[in-house]
């Protein structure tokens, strides 16, 4: 009986030894590089869809840069991400506005 479970137990390692670990890894989404009209700069780096990222102060709000990520973003020009600016940048694009101070990341449709 004891050779039994010792082998039901060295057969369940290997399979999981095989199989590896269940975890769920996100392959990068890209950066979004921004610059502000002081000549502040910064990066968003593999943001996740439907999160609010905040840009800059709101004293010296983004007023350009670039999409280098996988979604569609969404310029706001509060910290909250509810007031939009009325631009959406698509991937690959830049982008150009009054005020930016948040960002939101959606997946692009069709």
């Amino acid at each position: 009986m004891r050779m039994r479970h010792t082998l039901g137990t060295a057969a369940g390692a290997l399979v999981f030894a095989l199989a590896g670990p269940v975890t769920t890894a996100q392959a990068g989404t890209g950066t979004l590089d921004w610059y502000s009209g002081g000549g502040n700069t910064g990066t968003v780096d593999n943001p996740e869809p439907h999160l609010c990222y905040e840009l800059s102060d709101p004293e010296e709000p983004a007023i350009g840069g670039f999409n280098q990520t996988v979604f569609t973003a969404t310029l706001y020009v509060d910290s909250n991400c509810r007031y939009t600016t009325g631009g959406k940048v698509l991937p690959n694009d830049e982008f150009s506005a009054d005020a930016a101070v948040s960002v939101k990341f959606e997946p692009t449709v069709g």
